[in-house]
């Protein structure tokens, strides 16, 4: 479905590499579409966080009242986030 509508490229590297992929039915015009299964080579892939859903919470709820006008500075509302995510790492580790 993603390749017959062209929207987006397929997750799946193995899809990227298909015959459908490379030469859909839609395309008029050539397009190496290699380049996006040679490219996830070059991707940077962040470590992975046991807590990073406690993460992007206090991140979402740090800066809830910033966003909202409720709290206006901005050094304020990140320095408190700082510290939250800060006590997140380390009862982690």
């Amino acid at each position: 479905m993603i390749i017959s509508s062209g929207e987006d490229v397929p997750a799946n590297l193995e899809v990227q590499k298909s015959d459908a992929f490379l030469k859909p039915a839609w395309m008029k015009t050539q397009v190496d579409m290699r380049v996006f299964a040679e490219s996830s080579e070059f991707v940077f892939r962040a470590p992975f966080i046991p807590e990073w859903n406690e993460m992007q919470a206090a991140i979402e709820s740090g800066l809830a009242d910033f966003w909202l006008g409720k709290e206006r500075s901005a050094k304020k509302a990140l320095t408190a986030l700082q510290k939250n995510l800060e006590s997140l790492i380390k009862s982690a580790g």
